[in-house]
């Protein structure tokens, strides 16, 4: 992994998400990144319900994966300070 970056996405004042985006060597890379979040969201079920894995195409290969904050969370940020395993999948690309 190239480049990562971790944020949050409001559509309105409740309908936040946390957002991680990372840019990879190349398409193949993104593919199996895009495979690593997929399989963490599947085990980590409810956690990451309603979580969205999209690979990047063009001249910056990479992933990004978009997850809505859940009401019980009560503030954004989880991916960043609790729920960690969407950082980890990607920690050794």
């Amino acid at each position: 992994m190239r480049l990562s970056a971790t944020g949050q996405l409001a559509k309105s004042a409740k309908g936040t998400s946390g957002v991680i985006c990372a840019l990879t060597d190349g398409k193949r890379t993104a593919e199996r990144a895009a495979d690593r979040l997929k399989s963490v969201i599947g085990q980590r079920a409810p956690r990451f319900d309603g979580a969205k894995v999209t690979v990047l195409t063009g001249d910056s290969p990479g992933v990004k994966v978009t997850v809505p904050d859940r009401p019980e969370d009560k503030r954004a940020g989880r991916l960043l300070t609790s729920n960690i395993d969407l950082q980890l999948a990607l920690s050794d690309l």
